[in-house]
């Protein structure tokens, strides 16, 4: 089965339990690998504009 990558924005005060659920949901069946960025995953010296792009506003669905 091919994995896709996704990428799943949430906000941290309200839905934390939604993604803790659906981590534990793709460790459970494998169906996905969670790549989430942790606290000290980025140095506090960079600037937003290093670590990504900015995310485009345009979507493509096949």
């Amino acid at each position: 089965m091919a994995i896709h990558k996704v990428f799943i924005s949430y906000h941290h005060d309200y839905d934390q339990k939604y993604n803790e659920a659906l981590i534990e949901f793709g460790k459970r069946y494998s169906i996905f690998v969670d790549r989430s960025v942790d606290t000290g995953d980025i140095p506090d010296i960079w600037t937003d504009g290093i670590y990504s792009p900015p995310i485009s506003r345009d979507f493509h669905f096949a």
